[in-house]
């Protein structure tokens, strides 16, 4: 093989590499395309999964809290089962110690008494009372009726004193000395 011949085939091979590569690359762009409906359907499930992921934290969230909620009531709720017990106790020891003290006088419970409901009956309507009539006052004399004081006037209510601590000071009058 000479010189020209070797030039010939290596550029015959580079230019087959070439025309190669670029029909691989068309081949594999053509293949993977992403066209705009699946770049808005992947858009449309990220936003879909970091809302999801926002509900799930808020979700936690709002467990921790229920749950310590939850804490402080059953704590509340142990305490005041401690207490009820306390009572019991304490009521018993007084029984005990009231009968030491007197047990000729046994303690008697008391059952509530059943409450009976009286069937109401319609009764009679009752006669209306009479109306008293005002009676007329007798007339006077012209000399009676001078003679008579006039009957007085109704004075008028005030209101009632506000206590001391609450009045307000009042400015006494100063008087003119007589030097």
């Amino acid at each position: 093989m000479n010189r020209t011949e070797l030039v010939l085939a290596m550029s015959a091979t580079l230019f087959a590499a070439f025309v190669l590569g670029w029909l691989l690359r068309w081949a594999f762009s053509r293949l993977n395309q992403v066209n705009s409906v699946d770049v808005a359907e992947i858009d449309h499930l990220a936003t879909r999964l970091h809302d999801a992921e926002l509900a799930l934290a808020e979700t936690k969230n709002a467990l921790v809290q229920k749950e310590a909620e939850l804490d402080a009531a059953m704590e509340g709720l142990g305490m005041a089962r401690r207490e009820t017990s306390d009572f019991q106790d304490a009521l018993e020891s007084l029984r005990a110690d009231m009968q030491q003290a007197a047990p000729a006088a046994p303690m008697l419970e008391v059952a509530p008494e059943p409450v009976v409901v009286p069937v109401l009956q319609s009764a009679p309507e009752p006669e209306p009372a009479p109306v008293p009539t005002p009676t007329p006052e007798p007339k006077l004399a012209p000399e009676q009726a001078a003679q008579e004081p006039a009957p007085a006037k109704p004075k008028a209510k005030r209101a009632p004193r506000k206590p001391a601590a609450k009045r307000k000071p009042t400015a006494k009058r100063k008087t003119a000395s007589k030097d």
